[in-house]
């Protein structure tokens, strides 16, 4: 992803338009033949999307709620057993595509032709796409902890939900550091870089959208929006336990594995606390397994 990003100036502006022009084709067509009696219209869901534009965990819950009570107010209805296994199964896909991402990113996936795949496939939890994820996560792998270029760095004191709020607030200066670093200041490519922006922000809301039309009402609020939440927290939760600011302003990266949920998340879901192990060996698809000396 790197190599095609310092290969083509307008690699990310031709991602960004090819998915603003398909997804909301791909939306339109759904709507019209994919409506059935069993999940109702989703036309009324569709303004509550535009909340996924930021995708940020506090405009989500608020989609959440709004979707939950535009749910309630349409008198459709969902059993506790069926809520039980969708929420479950949402935050199970949500952990794995954690997982997943990370490991497309580095191409550890086997063949490497499925990176590409399973990439867009559990990117679409993040509503961005892959490319983008998997260049901030290079980036993040090359000035991890360093609090200028590091896309998402913790700095001294900063609280867990601070972290969780914040935590994307650089990734357009960082996208635009990147973009100048790679291609200068060259006004042609600027000009079109400044697109990007926009473009991620609609994008974000168009593939909620498709993800709506494909799924119906019940499907999206009580399995979609709990694997989007999953695989975000996951992402947080790693990122910020995982490095830890010493007093004297180093940072160590841990594996952790000691407490019943730390063994429990990384046996069920290839080593994903391993976090150390995952920056020192990034090609290893399961760090747990790594022999690393100390």
């Amino acid at each position: 992803m790197l190599r095609s990003f310092k290969a083509d100036p307008y690699f990310l502006q031709k991602y960004y338009v090819g998915s603003a022009i398909a997804m909301p084709l791909a939306v339109l067509l759904l709507l019209h033949f994919y409506t059935t009696p069993v999940f109702g219209s989703v036309l009324p869901w569709l303004p509550i999307t535009l909340l996924f534009c930021t995708a940020t965990f506090r405009e989500v819950a608020i989609a959440f709620i709004l979707s939950i009570y535009l749910f309630i107010h349409r008198n459709l209805s969902i059993g506790p057993w069926e809520l039980l296994a969708m929420g479950s199964a949402g935050i199970y896909v949500g952990i794995w595509s954690c997982v997943l991402l990370h490991n497309a990113s580095h191409s550890s996936i086997k063949p490497r032709w499925l990176n590409r795949l399973v990439g867009e496939l559990t990117g679409h939890l993040l509503l961005t796409g892959f490319p983008g994820f998997a260049l901030i996560h290079i980036e993040h792998h090359k000035h991890a902890d360093n609090l200028e270029l590091d896309p998402h760095p913790a700095p001294p004191g900063m609280s867990f939900y601070t972290y969780l709020r914040d935590m994307g607030k650089k990734l357009p200066s960082t996208f635009y550091r990147m973009y100048l670093e790679t291609w200068n200041n060259d006004a042609k490519y600027l000009e079109s870089w400044r697109l990007v922006k926009y473009l991620v922000v609609f994008n974000r809301a168009f593939r909620a959208a498709l993800v709506l039309a494909l799924l119906g009402p019940k499907l999206f609020i009580f399995f979609f929006i709990p694997a989007a939440f999953a695989v975000q927290m996951s992402f947080v939760y790693v990122n910020y336990f995982s490095h830890r600011r010493e007093t004297n302003g180093s940072v160590e990266i841990l594996n952790l594995d000691e407490t019943l949920f730390a063994k429990t998340i990384n046996r069920g879901f290839s080593g994903l606390l391993y976090h150390r192990n995952h920056h020192l060996r990034p090609e290893i698809f399961n760090p747990m397994k790594v022999k690393i000396d100390a």
